[in-house]
């Protein structure tokens, strides 16, 4: 029994040792001069989050915010001496309303505030992928949306687009959500792409095909722009930060699109995936 209490004793010793211990480098650490600096400036570089917006039945994301994490800034800044803005270390602050795992809206725009806008190219039965892809340079992320028949077509083509990491929606069987195929499709561009996201797509509301999405946990598109017999006209007058940009593999499409391209960048947009589009980080 004497041991037992031997023991005891000394295991709370090392606990209050080690107590007394973290609290005097916490006390040496508060009244450092660099921590008081470091507290000081913490609030000028404090970006709020923005919610997501919602509008009866459609959403666009928000944004998170940023705090800096004084204790992590203080041990990055520490062995220099001094305070350096540039080895601050933050915190995410998530937004209260956020895009995320909320699939029953219809997405109908990316934050303004980040600049990008998003390019869909829907690719239907009869379509051949690389066509664009031979106009268009492999760093701008296009985003191909596929028909279920036309994957059953082209399985070469569908292993391009998922190689080269292009984000793939799923149009089902003519664009029908209630198919039972719906599902399978979405299993198969799941498996072999390498995006966060799973995406539907409409240009009419359907409540019944955005509740099937939205059960099998696809964010429905409604696109702000949809190109049609005359592309780069239709851009220009419609072009805003946040756009998503709908267009079909046609002859003046293949033609235009390097053009819209650039007077995109012009605008000082970027073009964006639509998994970069959708995210809340800034």
């Amino acid at each position: 029994m004497k041991k037992f209490f031997q023991i005891i004793g000394i295991t709370s010793l090392a606990c209050f040792s080690f107590i007394f211990t973290e609290k005097t480098a916490n006390t040496l650490r508060d009244n450092d001069n660099l921590m008081k600096v470091i507290k000081e400036e913490s609030n000028l570089y404090k970006v709020e989050s923005e919610n997501a917006r919602l509008d009866n039945d459609t959403i666009i994301p928000g944004i998170n915010g940023k705090i800096v994490n004084n204790n992590r800034s203080y041990d990055n800044m520490k062995r220099f001496g001094a305070f350096n803005e540039n080895m601050l270390i933050y915190d995410v602050i998530l937004p209260e309303m956020s895009i995320k795992n909320t699939y029953n809206k219809y997405v109908v725009s990316g934050n303004p505030r980040k600049n990008s806008v998003s390019i869909i190219v829907k690719v239907s039965i009869e379509d051949n992928v690389k066509q664009i892809l031979s106009v268009v340079d492999k760093n701008i992320p296009l985003n191909f949306f596929i028909d279920g028949k036309w994957m059953e077509k082209n399985e070469e083509e569908f292993k391009i687009l998922t190689s080269n990491n292009y984000n793939i929606g799923n149009l089902s069987y003519g664009g029908n959500y209630l198919d039972s195929s719906f599902v399978w499709l979405k299993t198969i561009i799941n498996k072999y792409s390498n995006q966060n996201n799973s995406y539907c797509y409409l240009e009419q509301k359907n409540d019944e095909f955005l509740d099937m999405c939205a059960l099998h946990k696809s964010y429905t598109l409604f696109p702000s722009i949809i190109i049609g017999e005359y592309p780069l006209i239709t851009l220009k007058e419609k072009l805003k930060s946040g756009d998503i940009i709908s267009l079909e593999i046609t002859q003046t499409t293949l033609k235009e699109l390097p053009l819209m391209i650039s007077y995109i960048k012009s605008k000082g947009y970027k073009i964006v995936s639509l998994d970069e589009l959708l995210s809340e980080d800034m």
